[in-house]
C-alpha cells in the first residue's frame, strides 16, 4: 500500500489546504473591502495575534479558519497532492458547516441577550443558505467531468450545470453572510462582534473572510468545466473568476439594501428551494 501521509500533510497544509485558503482570504479582503479593509487587518496583526493567544473568541477564530482550509483540502482542486473522488467531497460540506457554526459559539454563549439574538439570526439565515448552496452543488460533485449537452442516458449533464449556476447566485449571499444577509447591525451595533476588543474584533472578521472566499472558491470549483481543462488552465480560470467575482462583491456589497430574517426565509423556501428540488429530481434520472 502507498503512502499517503506526504500528501497528505500537502493538501491539508499547503495546497489546497490552510495556506492556500488564507492566500484566497486575503485576495478576497484586499479585492472586495478595498484598500481600507486590508489595511484595517494588516493594522491590527498585533492585536490579533494576543487575541489568538488568550481569548475564548481568537481560538474559535482560528479553528474556523483551519476548518475552512480542511474543508477546501477535501475538494477536487486541479494538481490536488490526492486523488479526491467527487463524491466523496461531499464531505467538505459537513467540515465547512461546523467551520461557520464554531465562530458562532461565542456568541450563542454570550450573557448578553442582543448578541445572542444576532448570533441566533446568523445561525438560521446561514445554515438554510448553506444547505440550499450544496444542494445547488451537488450535480458539480456528482456530474464533475460530464458537461455533455445530452448525455449517455439521454438527459442533459449541462442543464443541471446551468440550473446549479442559477440557484447558487441566488443563495450563495445568504450562505456566506454576505450583503442583503450580513449581520444586522441595526439589531446589534457591531454584531458579534459587540463588546470584543480591537485585535479580537479583527480576528473574527478575518476568520469570517477566510469563511466566505473558500465558499466562494468551492462554488466556483463546482460551476465552471475545471474537468475538461488542463490543470494550469483550469487553476487559472479559477483564480481569474474568483477575483472577477470578489472584486464584483466589493462594489455590489453597499448598493444593495439590508434583509430581514423574514425576507431572506421567504427568498430561500420560495425561490431556491424549488429549484433545488427539480435539480435533485432531475439528477436521479441522468
Amino acid at each position: 500500500m502507498t503512502d499517503t501521509t506526504g500528501p497528505m500533510l500537502i493538501a491539508l497544509l499547503l495546497y489546497p489546504g490552510m495556506v492556500f485558503a488564507a492566500v484566497l482570504g486575503l485576495c478576497y479582503a484586499r479585492l472586495s473591502g478595498g484598500s481600507a479593509g486590508w489595511q484595517r487587518i494588516a493594522r491590527q496583526r498585533t492585536g490579533m495575534v494576543h487575541a489568538a493567544r488568550q481569548s475564548v473568541e481568537g481560538w474559535t477564530s482560528l479553528v474556523s479558519s483551519g476548518l475552512s482550509g480542511v474543508a477546501l483540502a477535501l475538494l477536487p482542486w486541479p494538481w490536488h497532492p490526492l486523488a479526491i473522488d467527487p463524491i466523496a467531497a461531499l464531505w467538505a460540506w459537513s467540515v465547512l458547516e461546523v467551520a461557520f457554526l464554531v465562530a458562532l459559539l461565542p456568541g450563542l454563549l454570550a450573557g448578553a441577550p442582543l448578541v445572542v439574538r444576532a448570533a441566533m439570526r446568523e445561525a438560521q439565515i446561514g445554515v438554510m443558505g448553506r444547505a440550499l448552496l450544496w444542494l445547488a452543488l451537488a450535480p458539480g460533485l456528482v456530474l464533475f467531468d460530464q458537461w455533455q449537452l445530452i448525455g449517455d442516458s439521454g438527459h442533459s449533464p449541462m442543464l443541471l450545470h446551468a440550473l446549479a449556476l442559477v440557484l447558487a447566485l441566488i443563495v450563495w449571499p445568504v450562505a456566506a453572510g454576505w450583503g442583503p444577509a450580513a449581520a444586522e447591525t441595526s439589531m446589534t451595533p457591531g454584531g458579534l462582534a459587540a463588546g470584543l476588543d480591537d485585535g479580537s474584533a479583527a480576528l473574527a472578521q478575518s476568520a469570517q473572510t477566510m469563511r466566505q472566499a473558500v465558499l466562494l472558491g468551492a462554488t466556483l470549483l463546482l460551476l465552471l468545466p475545471v474537468a475538461l481543462l488542463p490543470p494550469w488552465l483550469a487553476l487559472l480560470l479559477l483564480l481569474l473568476v474568483f477575483a472577477l467575482v470578489s472584486w464584483f462583491l466589493g462594489r455590489m456589497v453597499t448598493a444593495l439594501p439590508r434583509l430581514t430574517l423574514p425576507d431572506l426565509l421567504h427568498w430561500c423556501w420560495w425561490r431556491a428551494l424549488p429549484l433545488g428540488l427539480i435539480g435533485v429530481l432531475y439528477l436521479s434520472l441522468v
